[in-house]
C-alpha cells in the first residue's frame, strides 16, 4: 500500500471516530443496484392558495392527549381557479367549517381537509375559513429517520404524571411537515404566514410560542389564557408551542428580549448553559451586516425531544441533553448547537428553502454558522479543526452514498437531513468564501438576505444574488459543487529544474463528476527559507502547471489553507512532512504533516525527539488528534509511555487527557501503575474520570472495586457507568442495591446503559435471590420501556438466566444418571435449586409475554 493511501486510511479512520450526526444513507447490496429505479423528480410544491394569516384558539386535553382548536385562516387564491380549498390536516376530527358565518361542506381524510365551494374562486379572491377541530397526534405514524425520530407534530410528555423524574409538558415539532397534525394549514416550506395563538392552560403552567406574548388573561378555576402573536411571516413548519412548569431566565442587559426557559431545578444553571447567546447574536449580526431580524429570542429545553434542536423562529426548542451543570460543561457545553439554531434565524427562517431539495440553504448555512461562531470566539485554528470534522463526517457518508447538495431525486424528504445537507454544505460554503474572498462572500450574503427577506428561495436565488453583488459568473461553482454529486480527489507530483517548477495534478475520484473545476492555492518552500504562494485553477482531469522560481525547492504543498471540499492524496518524504508541519499554518496541512511524520518515522529511522516533538505542540486540537493517530508499531519503536502519562494528567484539554489514557492503555497497559491512573479518576473532567476508572480495571481490579465503591453515589452517569461495569464483572451480591437504585433514578438512554451492565451482573455466577429480584425487575422494565430495542436487552437477561440454570440442571441430572455418588447431597441441592430457578424464570418469561403488546418482543420471549 502506497504511503499516500496509508495516510488517507489513517485520516479516514480519524474521521470515523469523530462522525457524530446520524446518517440516513443505506448501502444497497451490489446485486440490487442495477434494479433500483431512479426516484422521481421532486418539484417545489405547487401553490394554489396563499395563507396570509392564521388565528388559533386552542386548549390541551391532557387526559386524552388531544388538542381542541379553532382555526381562522385568511387566504388568497393563486392563478388557477378553484372549486375547493385543500389544506393539510393530519389525523384531525373536523367538527365544522365556516366561511364567514356560513357553514360549508367539506371532506376530510387522515391527511387533508377539502373545503367545497359553491362557486369558483379566481386570482385575487380572498376568504377566511373557520375550522373547528380536534387534533389527535397519537394517531400519527411514528415515522423514524436520521434527524427526527417520529412525526406526531404535537407531543404530550408525561401527561398522566406517572413518571416522577420529570414534569408533565407538551411541545411541538413541525419539521418537516408535521405542524398540520395540530392545526390545519398549507404545510409546505414555500408557504409563509403571520399568525396569532391563544391557549387556555392551568395558571401553574408556562407557555411559549413564536413572536410576542401580547397579554395574559386570568380566569376562574385556576385557569389562564395566553395570547401570542407573530407579526412577521414565517413558514408553517416553524410555528411552535410549548407548555409546562418552566421557569424563565431573562437576560438583564439586552435591548433585544432574550430568555431561557428551563425546569425549576435548572434555573440556576440557565445562564451557564445559554449565556453566550447575546454575544452570538451580536457576532452574527456584525458578520452579516444584518441585525437579528425578529422581535425576541427564547430558548427552551424539552424532555424526550425527538430531534436535537429546532430553529422555531424566536422560540428554539432543544433536547434535555442541554441540561448540564458546570462540571458537565467542561467536556462540551453544546454552544455549537446553540449557534446552529441561532444562525438559522437568518438562513432558514428569514430566507427559507422553497423545497426540501434545497435543504442545504437552511442546514448547510446553519452548520457553517457553527464555524463562524468558533472563528469569532476562539480563532481560525479552532474553527478549522472543527470544520475538519464536518469534512470527515461527509466523507464517511460518501463512502456509501453520494448525491448532489441540491437533490431533486431523493426517496423521502427526511433523507435530506444527512451529512451532505449539513456537513458538506458547510464545507462547500467555506470553499466558496475562499474563492470569493471575505468582502465578496459576506457582502453577497447580506445582499441575498436583503433581497429575499421573508421569502422562500432556491439555490439559483443564492447564485444570482452573489453574481449581482460581485459581478462574477458563478454558474461554474454552483454547477460543480451544489448541483453535481461527489467530490474531487486529487493526486499531485512536482519536479524542478533550471529555475522553474512543474506541478502535475490529477483528479482520481471514482464517484460523481469525473472532472471538477477547482481553484486552489499552492505553497512552495525553497532551501533559502522562503515560501512562495501561487493560486491555480484546475479545469481538467489531468493538468500541468509551470512556475518560474529561484532557489532549490524543498517541498510543494497543494491547498495549504485546507479549503478543498474533497481529498488530496499526499505522497511526501519524511522530511517533506516535517517541513509542512513546521512551515504551513493551515490546520489540515499540519494534521496531514503530523500523520505523515508518525507514519513514516519508523521506516525513516527518525529520532524519538521528532515524535516527542509532535506530542509537545501547544495546539490542543491538533494534539488530541495526534494521540489518536498513534499506532502500536510507533509506540513499540518509540517509548512514549512517560509522555502519555504526563499528558493524561497534565494535558490542557479533556480530549488530550482522555485520548492519552486510552493510548497508554492500548500500548503500555502492562507497564502502567494504578497510582498514576488513579489521579485521573478525580479529574474535574467527567470524560477523563470515566476513562481513568475504566482503565484501572485492567491494571488493578481490586483497586478498581475500591474506587467504584467511592464513586457509586455520584450523580453523574459518566462515573456511574464505569462503576456499573466494574460491579458487573465483580458480580458480588452486595452490589445489587447499586443497580436497582440507579435504574430507578435514570431514564431512557442512561437507564438502558446501566441496564446493560445489570444484565451482565445477573448473568455472572449463581446468586438465586438476587437473580429472582432481577427477573422481577426485568419484567417490570419490559412493561415500562417504550422503545422495542430497549426491551431486547431485558429479554436477553431473562432468557440468559433461564438458559444458565437450565444448563446446570441438565448437568446435575446427567450426573445422577451416570451414578456419581460423591457429594450426593450437594448434587441434590443443586438440582433442586436449578429446578426452582428454571421454573421461576420460565414463569417470569411467561408473565412478560402475556403483558407484551409488541409482536417483535413476544417472539423473542418464547
Amino acid at each position: 500500500m502506497s504511503r499516500h493511501f496509508l495516510i488517507l486510511f489513517i485520516l479516514l479512520g480519524l474521521y470515523s471516530c469523530k462522525s457524530s450526526k446520524p446518517s440516513s444513507a443505506t448501502k444497497l447490496p451490489k446485486a440490487l443496484v442495477g434494479e433500483v429505479e431512479m426516484p422521481s423528480y421532486k418539484a417545489s410544491p405547487t401553490r394554489t392558495v396563499d395563507v396570509y394569516h392564521t388565528s388559533l384558539d386552542i386548549e390541551l386535553d391532557w387526559e386524552k392527549e388531544e388538542v381542541k382548536g379553532l382555526a381562522k385562516i385568511k387566504l388568497g387564491v393563486h392563478r388557477t381557479p378553484l372549486t375547493s380549498i385543500d389544506l393539510d390536516a393530519k389525523f384531525m376530527l373536523i367538527h365544522s367549517v365556516k366561511i364567514g358565518d356560513l357553514a360549508v361542506k367539506f371532506k376530510s381524510s387522515d391527511i387533508s381537509l377539502s373545503v367545497l365551494l359553491d362557486s369558483s374562486l379566481v386570482f385575487g379572491d380572498t376568504l377566511e375559513l373557520e375550522v373547528n377541530y380536534t387534533s389527535r397526534p397519537s394517531l400519527a405514524n411514528n415515522k423514524k429517520n436520521a434527524a427526527i425520530e417520529n412525526d406526531k407534530g404535537f407531543y404530550f410528555i408525561n401527561a398522566d404524571e406517572s413518571d416522577k423524574l420529570i414534569p408533565k409538558q407538551a411541545w411541538t415539532q413541525g419539521q418537516t411537515q408535521s405542524n398540520s397534525v395540530w392545526f390545519p394549514t398549507v404545510d409546505r416550506p414555500n408557504e409563509r404566514m403571520t399568525f396569532d395563538l391563544a391557549i387556555l392552560l392551568d395558571s401553574s403552567l408556562t407557555s411559549l410560542s413564536n413572536g410576542d406574548l401580547d397579554f395574559q388573561e386570568s380566569l376562574p378555576d385556576g385557569k389562564r389564557k395566553d395570547f401570542w402573536s407573530m407579526k412577521k411571516p414565517i413558514a408553517p413548519y416553524l410555528v411552535m408551542l410549548a407548555v409546562g412548569p418552566f421557569e424563565r431566565y431573562q437576560e438583564p442587559n439586552s435591548e433585544l428580549p432574550i430568555g431561557y426557559l428551563v425546569e425549576k431545578e435548572w434555573i440556576s444553571q440557565a445562564k451557564g448553559i445559554f449565556g453566550k447567546t447575546p454575544k452570538m447574536i451580536e457576532t452574527f449580526g456584525k458578520i452579516l451586516n444584518y441585525p437579528y431580524p425578529w422581535s425576541k429570542y427564547d430558548q427552551i429545553v424539552g424532555r424526550d425531544y425527538v430531534s436535537g434542536a429546532m430553529e422555531n423562529t424566536g422560540a428554539v426548542l432543544l433536547g434535555d441533553f442541554l441540561y448540564q451543570d458546570q462540571r458537565q460543561r467542561l467536556d462540551g457545553d453544546n454552544e455549537d448547537i446553540i449557534a446552529h439554531e441561532l444562525f438559522h434565524h437568518w438562513f432558514g427562517d428569514l430566507v427559507t428553502c422553497e423545497s426540501w431539495s434545497n435543504l442545504t440553504l437552511n442546514e448547510g448555512f446553519a452548520s457553517y454558522g457553527e464555524y463562524l461562531w468558533r472563528e469569532a470566539a476562539y480563532g481560525k485554528n479552532d474553527a478549522d479543526a472543527y470544520l475538519e470534522d464536518f469534512l470527515g463526517s461527509y466523507l464517511q457518508e460518501a463512502d456509501e452514498v453520494v448525491h448532489p447538495l441540491i437533490h431533486y431525486r431523493y426517496d423521502s424528504r427526511d433523507q435530506m437531513f444527512d451529512h451532505h445537507s449539513y456537513d458538506k454544505g458547510a464545507v462547500t460554503l467555506h470553499y466558496l468564501r475562499w474563492v470569493l474572498g471575505d468582502e465578496n462572500f459576506f457582502g453577497g450574503l447580506n445582499f441575498y438576505l436583503s433581497k429575499h427577506a421573508y421569502k422562500s428561495v432556491e439555490i439559483h436565488d443564492l447564485r444570482i444574488a452573489l453574481e449581482e453583488y460581485t459581478g462574477l459568473d458563478l454558474n461554474w461553482f454552483f454547477e460543480n459543487y451544489f448541483l453535481s454529486e461527489g467530490h474531487p480527489v486529487l493526486e499531485y507530483d512536482w519536479s524542478s529544474a533550471d529555475g522553474h517548477i512543474e506541478l502535475e495534478v490529477e483528479q482520481v475520484q471514482e464517484k460523481g463528476k469525473s472532472s471538477f473545476e477547482i481553484p486552489l492555492g499552492v505553497e512552495i518552500f525553497t532551501d533559502d527559507g522562503k515560501k512562495t504562494y501561487k493560486r491555480i485553477r484546475i479545469t481538467k482531469a489531468k493538468q500541468n502547471f509551470k512556475f518560474d522560481l529561484a532557489g532549490n525547492v524543498q517541498y510543494v504543498h497543494l491547498d495549504p489553507e485546507g479549503v478543498i471540499p474533497g481529498l488530496i492524496l499526499e505522497s511526501k518524504s519524511y522530511q517533506e512532512y516535517r517541513l509542512v508541519l513546521k512551515n504551513t499554518s493551515g490546520y489540515r496541512a499540519r494534521l496531514i504533516g503530523s500523520a505523515g511524520v508518525l507514519l513514516s518515522a519508523t521506516e525513516s529511522g527518525a529520532p524519538i525527539s521528532d515524535v516527542v516533538e509532535l506530542l509537545e505542540t501547544k495546539d490542543e486540537k491538533l494534539l488530541a488528534n495526534i494521540i489518536l493517530l498513534l499506532d502500536s508499531h510507533t509506540c513499540h519503536v518509540y517509548n512514549l509511555q512517560d509522555k502519555l502519562e504526563h499528558l493524561m494528567i497534565d494535558g490542557a484539554s479533556s480530549d488530550v487527557r482522555t485520548n492519552s489514557i486510552e493510548a497508554a492503555m492500548a500500548y503500555y497497559a502492562q507497564k502502567l501503575s494504578a497510582e498514576k491512573l488513579e489521579r485521573t479518576v478525580y479529574d474535574p473532567s467527567l470524560m477523563v474520570a470515566e476513562a481513568g476508572l475504566t482503565a484501572i480495571m485492567e491494571v488493578d481490579f481490586d483497586r478498581a472495586i475500591e474506587l467504584a465503591g467511592k464513586k457509586m453515589n455520584s450523580k453523574y452517569i459518566q462515573e456511574l457507568s464505569p462503576v456499573a461495569f466494574i460491579f458487573s464483572v465483580d458480580g458480588d451480591p452486595s452490589e445489587e442495591n447499586f443497580f436497582l437504585r440507579v435504574l430507578e433514578s435514570r431514564r431512557t438512554a442512561e437507564r438502558y446503559e446501566i441496564l446493560s451492565y445489570y444484565v451482565e451482573y445477573l448473568l455472572n455466577g449463581e446468586k438465586p435471590e438476587v437473580q429472582k429480584r432481577g427477573a422481577d425487575y426485568l419484567v417490570k422494565y419490559l412493561g415500562e420501556a417504550e422503545e422495542w430495542w430497549y426491551k431486547v436487552l431485558a429479554v436477553e437477561g431473562l432468557k440468559g438466566m433461564h438458559a444458565m440454570y437450565r444448563e446446570q440442571l441438565d448437568l446435575y441430572v446427567d450426573a445422577e444418571v451416570e451414578g456419581h455418588s460423591d457429594g450426593i447431597d450437594d448434587l441434590q441441592n443443586k438440582k433442586k435449586l436449578g429446578a426452582e430457578m428454571t421454573t421461576y424464570l420460565r414463569e417470569a418469561l411467561d408473565r412478560a409475554r402475556e403483558n407484551e403488546s409488541d409482536s417483535r418482543i413476544k417472539v423473542l420471549l418464547r
